[in-house]
């Protein structure tokens, strides 16, 4: 849980994403899905250990679905999408 609440203090403070100065767009793009994706496994994890820990709630309801919801909106993203494909 430590490492978990570590990392996300890095994505927080932008310590994460280590791009090299010459990256691509589509690069830069294919490494901010990467993050987005991990981002969206430690949430699952979190739900799994509130699950374990007998936390159940309403599908939809708890503020990790709702970010996980979020998360997943921004990472799918059409216009950024349409966006990094006309660069």
């Amino acid at each position: 849980m430590k490492l978990i609440l570590e990392n996300w203090r890095n994505l927080i403070n932008e310590e994460v994403v280590d791009l090299p100065n010459k990256a691509t767009a589509e690069e830069r793009y294919e490494s901010y899905r990467k993050h987005m994706d991990a981002a969206i496994e430690q949430i699952e994890f979190l739900e799994e250990i509130f699950e374990k820990q007998g936390f159940v709630a309403v599908e939809g309801s708890t503020f990790l679905e709702k970010f996980k919801m979020d998360l997943k909106s921004l990472r799918d993203d059409k216009d950024l999408q349409l966006d990094i494909r006309s660069l």
